[in-house]
């Protein structure tokens, strides 16, 4: 509904989605629209998204240290290597 609102009061809606940067997390940004589309139906919600503009957005380690975010070491990507390795794309 916030973006209903604000779509129609004329302003471009944003949609910044932070995720892995791994295959699955990329998969996951690529589908967002659609998922939202699938969504425009829902009885109560009755909105057009495609004038969403998704964004994929990244932090980088300085980043998340400034900002003060939690930082969870050890993690895989969706293949089990190690996520924390520079070499991972």
């Amino acid at each position: 509904m916030r973006f209903k609102t604000h779509h129609e009061a004329g302003r471009k809606c944003v949609l910044l989605y932070v995720g892995d940067h791994d295959p699955a997390g990329l998969l996951i940004s690529d589908v967002i629209k659609s998922n939202l589309m699938d969504c425009a139906n829902v009885k109560g919600v009755d909105f057009d998204p495609s004038p969403i503009r998704v964004e994929r957005i990244g932090l980088t380690r300085e980043q998340i240290d400034d900002l003060g975010l939690p930082w969870i070491e050890n993690l895989e990507t969706g293949s089990g290597k190690d996520l924390g390795d520079p070499g991972h794309p």
